[in-house]
């Protein structure tokens, strides 16, 4: 089974067995002796030996596998990211993606999982500009993690989905490229991955709504254009940070120093 460069293990590992007719991944692990559990939680031997099993190379699936560290803290290399990073409980997927790649229901073990799909603040697909589309939710959490299992099962209702047009961002190119090749050495990349994302989104919002705007109640393309404009103050670091919020401060007619104080909490 090839890994794709993009792919994190659990998807991976939902492929061969959608491909040899298992009902389940948690059946096909059950049938294999095979530890899902610890390859759940990103652990370094159940990596090891996914990539065994698929004939990968081991360190290139490392790359792209998010290990969880508990009490909804995660690591992916060396960043780091919380709970609220992450659609941990529903698969999000580009809808033209899928009909390109994905010829029928049987055949979704041809199809992998994007790790950057599983990130909040990626609501786009930079190659076909529209928006990602979640899955129906499951019943239970487990079911939600077998990526191939699931792509057969609501095929035909990805196919009826509409294409949602959305201009690709820097911000979500920032992201992409992170999420995938590593931090660079800009101010930016040394705040913490779920720092970075939430700070440019609640950022964008005050700018375009004021400094008492309220997080809830926005679309997923309202988000898309927060974050591309706090991404626009925040990539030119702390000093164009400083005069943005002086100016906020100013219009607002009183201290600023406050106004992004929840939203960084990540």
């Amino acid at each position: 089974m090839a890994h794709a460069a993009c792919e994190p293990a659990p998807s991976l590992l939902s492929r061969p067995a959608a491909r040899n007719g298992a009902i389940s991944m948690q059946r096909f692990c059950g049938d294999i002796a095979f530890p899902i559990d610890p390859l759940f939680r990103g652990e370094k031997v159940a990596i090891d030996q996914l990539a065994q099993l698929a004939g990968c190379n081991v360190a290139a699936l490392e790359h792209v596998s998010i290990r969880h560290l508990g009490k909804g803290h995660f690591r992916l290399r060396d960043d780091f990211a919380s709970l609220q990073s992450f659609q941990r409980t529903r698969i999000r997927v580009c809808p033209k993606c899928i009909r390109f790649e994905m010829p029928s229901a049987t055949e979704s073990w041809r199809v992998p999982r994007r790790l950057q799909w599983e990130f909040s603040s990626i609501r786009n697909c930079p190659e076909h500009g529209c928006l990602l589309v979640c899955l129906p939710a499951e019943r239970f959490h487990k079911d939600a993690r077998d990526f191939a299992a699931q792509l057969q099962k609501h095929h035909d209702w990805i196919l009826d989905q509409p294409l949602v047009q959305a201009n690709s961002r820097p911000f979500e190119a920032y992201l992409t490229h992170r999420i995938l090749s590593g931090r660079g050495d800009r101010w930016m990349d040394r705040l913490e991955l779920n720092v970075a994302s939430r700070a440019c989104e609640v950022l964008g919002l005050r700018i375009a709504k004021g400094p008492d705007a309220a997080l809830a109640g926005h679309s997923e393309q309202d988000w898309i254009n927060y974050g591309a404009l706090g991404y626009d103050i925040l990539k030119d670091g702390p000093a164009a940070l400083t005069d943005c919020l002086a100016a906020m401060a100013h219009e607002g007619g009183a201290d600023g120093s406050d106004s992004l104080a929840p939203g960084w909490r990540g």
